[in-house]
């Protein structure tokens, strides 16, 4: 009879731990469910991030190219002591981002706002006199060829803002948009020109404001009375042409 109840107990026994391994049987099957649903979801984000970077990567490419022909759509626009003059600058200022591991740089990597407007459009922006000069000390250390030209803000100045409009014509400083920083920078490039509808007010305006003037199709008229015009292809505007390059609205 004891040995009978032993053995009933023990067939319990049984019960009971074959029970708890279907509950454990269960739990190990649903998180083996999980886990199998976080993996293919894994799978899916790790082919969508591959093909996100080959787009991403495709773009740089593609960025590359433009800045590219961009560049050198611009090399025939300046003369070639200017142009050398912009690469040196750059390879200067990528020397001392290069060598800045203490920082000793700073004053330089975040004093150069790349280059500007106009003829200008290929004066080198920077926040002082003494960014400009390390520059100009680096460049001739280098041996680089070319001449560099600089706004450097804290020096530079212009006339000051002459608020003139009409339905004819406006100032152009009055249709600019841009950080007040550069405001002596913007000042001193188109401080004196006014935008006009054609040639002859322009030549008005020239008289009786004193503004230099440019129509809206490109023609000029100075101050001092003379005019220069004619067609200007679009396609080879050194603006246009730094407007549409890739990295106008980045950083240097």
């Amino acid at each position: 009879m004891k040995e009978e109840e032993q053995l009933t107990t023990h067939v319990q026994e049984l019960g009971v731990e074959l029970q708890e391994n279907h509950i454990h049987m269960d739990r190990a099957s649903s998180e083996h469910g999980r886990l199998k649903q976080e993996c293919d979801r894994a799978t899916v984000a790790k082919l969508d991030a591959t093909r996100e970077e080959k787009e991403v990567r495709d773009q740089l490419n593609t960025i590359d190219g433009e800045i590219s022909q961009m560049e050198q759509q611009m090399r025939y626009l300046a003369p070639k002591s200017v142009t050398n003059g912009v690469d040196g600058v750059r390879r200067v200022v990528q020397w001392f981002r290069d060598n800045n591991h203490d920082g000793h740089h700073d004053d330089v990597v975040n004093g150069y706002h790349e280059v500007t407007a106009g003829n200008r459009l290929l004066f080198h922006v920077v926040s002082t006199d003494r960014v400009a000069m390390k520059i100009m000390k680096q460049f001739n250390q280098l041996n680089l060829p070319g001449e560099c030209n600089f706004f450097p803000v804290n020096r530079v100045v212009g006339p000051q803002r002459r608020e003139y409009q009409d339905a004819d014509g406006r100032a152009m400083l009055d249709v600019l948009n841009y950080d007040n920083y550069y405001d002596a920078v913007f000042r001193n490039v188109f401080g004196g020109t006014a935008i006009v509808r054609d040639l002859h007010l322009g030549a008005r305006f020239a008289r009786s404001e004193g503004f230099d003037c440019v129509t809206l199709d490109g023609d000029q008229i100075s101050k001092r009375g003379a005019l220069t015009g004619g067609y200007i292809d679009t396609k080879r505007s050194k603006l246009e042409l730094h407007k549409k390059h890739p990295l106008a609205a980045g950083k240097p």
